[in-house]
């Protein structure tokens, strides 16, 4: 885990975590506190990553708020902003201000060349660009929701992260979504033989076709 009385905070781009948990504010963010548990304080983790104001409640490593922190101050945002002038953690952003001593810039030149595309429409979708970057092994997204299946309201940002997950494996990168999510119908799962399934559709009887 990343520690500030170990780095400052621009170092926090120099570590290489295999495996992190990318935490947002999503409702599948819940089950963050039982795989924490199970995975013993959340030791299989190397990291975690907090979007945007969900590191304010959940510890963490790194924080990913791409938004203009001085723009974001003078919005409705404009008390959880000025939060993150006292922030403890390193705060990967846009822009890098005096007034936020722990924010770091997002390595976008590096990121767009490594990905070959600039198609980032939200902070998630900054998080999973850099995990391809720095060679992250397993990706855990807790909270990445922008749908639920009892709201007739949908949040944009989701095509943008299923595109860079479908790019995932030829990265070497694997993910795991929470069951709880409706990220890629993650909440449609089901668990058969011990592995994970989703119904075709059009079949009345279900193949069931490994995966590998």
């Amino acid at each position: 885990m990343y520690r500030k009385d170990w780095l400052p905070s621009q170092d926090c781009l120099l570590t290489r975590p295999r495996a992190v948990a990318l935490l947002a504010m999503g409702e599948s963010r819940r089950e963050y506190i039982n795989q924490f548990i199970l995975r013993n304080n959340g030791s299989a983790w190397d990291e975690t990553w907090a979007i945007g104001a969900i590191g304010l409640v959940y510890n963490h490593d790194k924080m990913f708020v791409m938004d203009d922190l001085r723009v974001l101050s003078g919005k409705k945002e404009v008390e959880w902003a000025g939060l993150l002038k006292d922030h403890q953690k390193p705060i990967i952003t846009s822009a890098v201000y005096p007034e936020y001593p722990t924010s770091v810039r997002y390595p976008i030149e590096e990121v767009v060349k490594k990905v070959n595309d600039e198609y980032f429409t939200n902070t998630i979708a900054y998080a999973i660009g850099y995990a391809l970057l720095i060679g992250v092994k397993e990706l855990n997204l807790y909270g990445c929701d922008f749908t639920y299946p009892d709201r007739h309201v949908a949040e944009s940002g989701a095509q943008n992260v299923a595109y860079l997950l479908g790019r995932a494996e030829s990265f070497g990168m694997t993910y795991r979504i929470s069951a709880l999510s409706t990220l890629l119908s993650a909440n449609e799962c089901m668990n058969i033989d011990g592995m994970v399934r989703r119904n075709l559709y059009g079949y009345a009887k279900q193949p069931f076709l490994e995966v590998q």
